[in-house]
């Protein structure tokens, strides 16, 4: 391919995708020497022609303050695994005490993975790729003196060369917007379908032990119930299920089980199972698909995998009317002269087999979701988002081969929160992963939260429990005013208290309605209602 030895060549990111946009031509020169090999005089030369450089989509800016956020999340969730017993959320604890939690489990902690995404949901393009763990790339400089510290990076047990944004996992509760999307477009419900939820069903409960009398569709997205989602895929008496096989080809629709096709090497696939998946990946009786791998696929957990880019993806389809855009990091390849060589246009890779109506629905229950159910710490103010948590239980063993669980008992969950802004107009969907914690309602919707805020110039004060902005009167948003000024620190009626940390960053503005304080009350403990 024309390299000469020792060229160096992009082996990972978009040094390796745009190799051949970014490499340059080596000069010639043809010399005369003498009988010493010295030279005598140039007789023709060919002069080196640069290469080219790639103006990315990135917001430099945004991609700091996301990376920083993030980080600030993994320390709330390292704080929370040195002690699950503290009534309070915070990243403040000992610096020593999230060093230690942030070590891979093999060396006595519980890991620093996490992963948070901006993506235009128009284009494609993102915005903001943050994800822990990090490595300093010039160690591979190929320098003498780098050469301890990539051996570092090569030998870590963390693997930070794996890109977490890109790397497969079960979505957990996220996975059931492609439930509830594929559930009214095969007409399994409608709009208005609503039906008896039990708290429990064959083994299988709701995460917060409830039952509900009679819920539709958007309620089950907003309160994230299990039991609806389940009783959707794997059918009742009352319920035809979709079945594995056709909820799998509607989150392939989605962009799950196949490469969504962004500008970076080693994106995984994920997964979305079918019957015949699992008959050639098992043997015996475990090769049988059960309901209760149905059940379980239903809420994005069993053998459901996706990676963040994939979820913040779905996430952007839903919010644009159907289209799935091609994600990339790359706006423009340009020359040395600063000219455009090749813009990068932004690409409809799928457009969804979905009614609009049907993804309005969608949008909808997530939007009722902030308001008054599972995603209440994402309810900003100044901000009308609409979003889905998810909460992935994790089977994990230490060196030894024994489960890994908190010191309450409980084990670990990775966190997940997923949704767009504005609603009414969408812009950008935001994608969080924090591994290794709690529900994604307490670790990951907080990060999102700080990360909306920032990107539309908002306040981070969230609204109370069942306020719908811009609403102000009558009803939970007419106290909204005394309870800003009061500082109440709140989170919702299943959560312990957030520190005054989380209720509100002064690198964020004060809400414009609210007259800010000269001093800082202390922080109420009660939860208005």
């Amino acid at each position: 391919q024309g390299y000469v030895q020792d060229e160096k060549i992009g082996r990972a990111g978009v040094e390796l995708t745009y190799q051949d946009d970014l490499r340059g031509v080596n000069g010639l020169q043809h010399v005369e020497v003498d009988a010493g090999g010295r030279e005598v005089q140039v007789l023709d030369e060919v002069p080196p022609k640069p290469g080219n450089s790639l103006q990315l989509t990135i917001d430099s800016g945004l991609q700091t303050d996301v990376t920083n956020y993030l980080r600030w999340g993994l320390d709330r969730a390292h704080c929370y695994e040195a002690n699950p017993n503290e009534p309070t959320w915070t990243a403040l604890c000992p610096a020593d005490v999230r060093a230690q939690m942030a070590k891979p489990k093999v060396d006595g902690g519980h890991g620093d993975e996490g992963a948070a995404i901006v993506m235009d949901v128009h284009t494609g393009e993102i915005l903001a790729m943050a994800a822990f763990p990090r490595y300093d790339n010039n160690v591979f400089s190929g320098r003498p003196s780098d050469q301890e510290k990539a051996a570092a990076v090569l030998t870590s047990h963390d693997n930070p060369l794996i890109n977490r944004a890109l790397s497969a996992t079960p979505p957990a509760s996220t996975y059931k917007q492609i439930v509830a999307s594929a559930a009214l477009q095969e007409h399994v419900v409608t709009p208005t379908t609503a039906f008896s939820v039990p708290a429990c069903w064959l083994g299988m409960c709701n995460w917060n032990g409830q039952g509900y009398g009679s819920m539709n569709v958007i309620d089950a997205i907003a309160q994230s119930n299990d039991i609806w989602m389940a009783t959707v895929v794997a059918g009742n008496g009352l319920v035809n299920g979709l079945g594995p096989d056709k909820l799998a080809w509607y989150a392939q629709q989605f962009g799950i089980g196949s490469q969504v096709g962004i500008d970076l090497p080693f994106e995984q696939k994920g997964l979305a199972p079918t019957e015949a998946w699992k008959a050639a990946n098992f043997s015996g009786e475990d090769a049988t698909w059960f309901k209760g791998d149905s059940q379980h696929i239903a809420i994005g957990q069993g053998f459901d995998l996706a990676t963040p880019l994939q979820m913040a993806t779905v996430a952007a389809t839903i919010a644009n009317g159907g289209s799935r855009m091609v994600p990339h990091v790359v706006k423009a390849v340009v020359d040395s002269q600063g000219n455009v060589v090749r813009a990068i246009q932004p690409q409809v890779a799928e457009q969804l087999p979905i009614d609009p109506q049907y993804l309005e629905t969608v949008r909808q229950g997530e939007r009722k979701g902030v308001v008054q159910g599972s995603s209440v710490l994402v309810n900003l103010h100044e901000l009308v988002v609409a979003g889905k948590t998810g909460t992935d239980e994790v089977t994990a063993v230490d060196a030894n081969g024994k489960p890994i669980l908190y010191a309450n008992g409980a084990p670990p969950e990775n966190a997940w929160w997923v949704g767009f802004a504005p609603f009414d107009n969408p812009q950008i969907a935001v994608a969080v992963w924090v591994h290794d914690t709690n529900e994604g309602a307490t670790f990951a919707a907080p990060v999102a939260r700080k990360i909306l805020a920032r990107y539309f110039h908002v306040s981070d004060i969230r609204n109370p429990y069942g306020c719908d902005t811009p609403k102000t009167t009558p009803g939970p948003c007419s106290a909204y005013p005394s309870w800003v000024a009061n500082r109440t620190v709140y989170t919702d009626k299943i959560d312990r208290e957030s520190q005054a940390e989380d209720f509100h960053d002064p690198a964020f503005p004060w809400p414009k309605d609210v007259p800010q304080p000269s001093a800082s009350p202390t922080a109420a403990a009660a939860k208005p209602r």
